[in-house]
């Protein structure tokens, strides 16, 4: 038991600081944590603001309304979160044989590794601990401006000889006028039911409620948004982002998001920056290359690395 209580002592640590990572509060979501964030430097660089994102696939793991949108392309993600936390993320999307677009994601974040110790406190050895999601979407265009879409999931954690899996899914829709450049998303995500937990099988699976608006503005080279997320267990995060666009190919986004007011207590100037972003992007011959800062103020930083090309 005591063996026990200290893994999962190291496990509540880890869970804690990739809470603080990706703007969620560790007790709406014990599990999974590699599902509630952005899945490309794109996202994280507009603050996570990206409900009702038409330009990309960064919105596509939150609201898989978006995929009728987004061209066939492959695309490789690469996110350094604080101590050893990491993540990777591959996505492509094709046309489907009858309709819409489909997508395949699968994502593998890593908490790294960590000592295990008996009630005598020696060293037994190292575990990992760490999760992998395997996603399937499909969109589709319902009318000229509205769009639907589904999202399963496949979802496996492990913590040293422990595993905890569970089959999850998203719906979504979005409202899309090519005219205005007005886009509005509403999404329910990571619904479902856990197939088994790490000691008991009523661990709690927590979906969240995410609507959000974006729209390039009409007399300034930018695309503004911001998103309203709600979880089961009580808990409202608002995000806002904004990306320059020069001349098509060139990128500075911005973002930041009301988690600022709960990762810091002490406000200098390194904290009133946190949970704020900063990055940029270019496509060079079709290929699209992105980078993103995220300052998580005393606490750290994150780092993100996109590469995607259209197919």
């Amino acid at each position: 038991m005591k063996k026990r209580k200290q893994e999962w002592m190291k496990k509540i640590i880890s869970l804690i600081l990739i809470g603080i990572a990706i703007y969620v509060p560790v007790r709406s979501q014990g599990l999974y944590q590699g599902l509630s964030q952005p899945i490309d430097a794109r996202g994280w660089g507009m603050g996570a603001a990206i409900v009702a994102q038409t330009r990309s696939s960064s919105g596509v793991a939150y609201n898989p309304a978006i995929l009728p949108l987004v061209p066939g392309k492959w695309q490789l993600s690469y996110t350094r979160y604080v101590l050893d936390i990491q993540a990777t993320n591959g996505l492509i999307v094709w046309p489907a044989p009858w309709k819409g677009n489909l997508a395949a994601m699968v994502g593998y974040l890593d908490y790294g590794r960590f000592n295990e110790l008996d009630e005598n406190r020696n060293d037994l050895g190292e575990f990992t601990v760490s999760d992998l999601a395997l996603r399937l979407g499909y969109g589709v265009p319902v009318t000229r401006k509205l769009s639907a879409g589904f999202m399963a999931t496949m979802v496996s954690s492990d913590l040293a000889e422990y595993r905890s899996q569970a089959l999850l899914g998203s719906l979504g829709l979005l409202y899309y006028d090519a005219a205005s450049t007005l886009s509005i998303g509403l999404a329910y995500t990571n619904f479902g039911k856990l197939i088994s937990g790490y000691l008991n099988d009523d661990e709690p699976i927590q979906p969240q409620i995410m609507a959000g608006i974006s729209k390039k503005l009409d007399h300034l080279p930018m695309v503004i948004a911001a998103d309203l997320m709600h979880y089961s267990a009580g808990d409202y995060i608002l995000k806002i982002g904004g990306e320059f666009i020069f001349r098509e190919n060139y990128f500075i986004r911005w973002g930041t998001s009301s988690r600022r007011f709960e990762i810091g207590t002490r406000e200098t100037m390194t904290n009133f920056f946190r949970s704020s972003s900063v990055g940029g992007g270019l496509i060079i011959k079709q290929m699209q290359i992105d980078l993103t800062w995220l300052s998580l103020g005393h606490a750290g930083s994150i780092f993100a690395f996109s590469i995607a090309q259209n197919i």
